[in-house]
């Protein structure tokens, strides 16, 4: 059988107490943070995967899948074998063997033959694991994919991080260059986290989410800091520029979405017991459709844009638990010109783990 690839994340520095003492204290918080619109029907539901992976494919327009039938789906160079249980749409998972960028898919049933456009799908390799404890973490040779319209697109699994916990991320091998405008947090099932239905005065009820996205200078709880969705520019001719991303505690939302909790989530692992959208906010998805930096440094509208596919990258994730956000510059000039300098012009990459995507023949 084919083996799930792993990312293998690699400690390289680990943040003294010293650097802890510098978040402010802020207060406990509780809540739940579900209140974000499903994402609109699509051909491919969600638009992008890494394997294991369920979608969704929706019957085109004007026809139907004959249930009970077997049907033969052919994604990203791998073919899979599926029976339709709906007339409206197959399920299947983003098989292992799938190559990561966007991917035609064509399906082979006994009544008619259907073909979703690149720009419809784009598979992904897995998500790192990013542990739960401060420091610098690398995984080297990550394959990003990049969408059919030149979107960057970077899985994390954020499931071990319960604790309130700063991340600065930035790639090395791909100079991207991006705005704050250009950036949007997904879930794994596609879902745009930065968008709410429910209007609250005081973004701190907003919870079990991201302060990502919006000013919080007036929350309750966070009279000293200020944290605005701030990109800070690459250090290094070969690195992206940086990105900041803050979550508050999941301890609380762990407990009231097991089983008997307030907020259990059923077995499709969609939906609570009372019938209402769940929303995960263990896996994510980075979505940048930024500019490659331009060897003149200066003029961006002169930039390439990123072309589609995919680029072998090393991911670099900088962690920080802090009850509070903390502010881009902290991160950047305080932590990471001291960090990552050391990293990239002391630590030999070859020595870190590595991402492989290859195969064995251990069964399931």
């Amino acid at each position: 059988m084919r083996r799930t690839p792993l990312a293998q994340w690699k400690q390289v520095l680990v943040l003294s107490a010293a650097i802890l003492l510098l978040a402010p204290v802020g207060q406990a918080l509780a809540g739940c943070g579900c209140d974000h619109p499903p994402p609109g029907y699509a051909p491919v539901m969600p638009a992008f995967g890494s394997p294991g992976k369920e979608v969704r494919l929706n019957a085109p327009s004007g026809t139907e899948f004959l249930v009970g039938a077997p049907y033969l789906v052919k994604i990203g160079g791998a073919d899979v074998a599926v029976a339709a249980e709906s007339t409206s749409h197959l399920k299947l998972q983003v098989p292992a063997d799938a190559q990561p960028g966007p991917t035609e898919i064509e399906i082979v049933g006994p009544d008619a033959t259907h073909k979703y456009e690149k720009v419809d799908f784009t598979v992904l390799s897995a998500a790192p694991v990013v542990p739960e404890q401060n420091g610098l973490f690398a995984v080297e040779d990550f394959t990003a994919s990049i969408s059919e319209d030149g979107t960057l697109l970077v899985p994390f699994n954020l499931s071990e991080v319960a604790a309130e916990t700063q991340f600065l991320v930035v790639l090395r091998g791909l100079p991207v260059s991006f705005e704050q405008d250009e950036v949007v947090f997904h879930n794994a099932d596609g879902v745009d986290l930065t968008l709410f239905t429910l209007a609250v005065d005081d973004a701190t009820e907003r919870q079990w989410g991201s302060y990502y996205g919006w000013d919080v200078e007036q929350d309750r709880g966070f009279t000293r800091t200020v944290f605005r969705r701030k990109i800070m520019k690459a250090l290094f001719g070969d690195l992206s520029d940086q990105l900041t991303y803050w979550r508050h505690e999941f301890d609380t939302y762990k407990v009231a979405h097991q089983v008997g909790g307030s907020h259990e989530v059923d077995e499709t692992g969609y939906h609570k017991s009372d019938g209402t959208l769940h929303i995960d906010h263990d896996h994510l998805v980075l979505a940048v459709s930024g500019k490659l930096r331009g060897a003149d440094g200066t003029d961006r509208s002169t930039w390439p844009d990123l072309s589609p596919g995919s680029e072998t990258v090393d991911v670099f994730v900088l962690t920080l638990q802090s009850p509070v956000p903390l502010e881009p510059e902290m991160m950047a000039g305080q932590l990471t010109g001291s960090l990552l300098l050391n990293a990239f012009s002391q630590m030999n990459l070859e020595s870190w783990g590595s991402y492989d995507r290859g195969d064995d023949d251990d069964d399931d």
